[in-house]
């Protein structure tokens, strides 16, 4: 986040806010996707390596076969997981009021 509000990725003002996608995807998205792994981990056991999930969660190719052998659950949170840090997660954070959240138009931030 230093490092981000150094080179002007990210801003501080009025609140955190990511302002650069490729900054997210290169420098924060690996952080977060071991945070969320270790979340994962913790609600229930996985039989795939770190390296593995690490990579998936950040959208590098793995083959399959490690995979096959998981649960409906397991799958369905780890699709959950990756969306949320490819798309949620950025969109989310790259909102810098209210008026881009839609609660509020235009006319009335006036």
């Amino acid at each position: 986040v230093d490092r981000g509000l150094r080179e002007k990725q990210i801003q501080s003002s009025p609140h955190l806010a990511l302002l650069s996608s490729s900054f997210y995807h290169k420098d924060m998205r690996p952080i977060l996707a071991e945070w969320v792994l270790l979340w994962l981990r913790r609600r229930q056991p996985i039989a795939v390596p770190d390296a593995q999930l690490l990579a998936y969660l950040c959208d590098k190719k793995v083959s399959g076969k490690e995979f096959k052998g998981l649960g409906d659950h397991q799958v369905k949170a780890l699709n959950l997981s990756r969306e949320w840090l490819s798309v949620l997660l950025p969109h989310i954070a790259s909102r810098i009021h209210r008026v881009h959240y839609g609660l509020l138009n235009e006319e009335s931030a006036a």
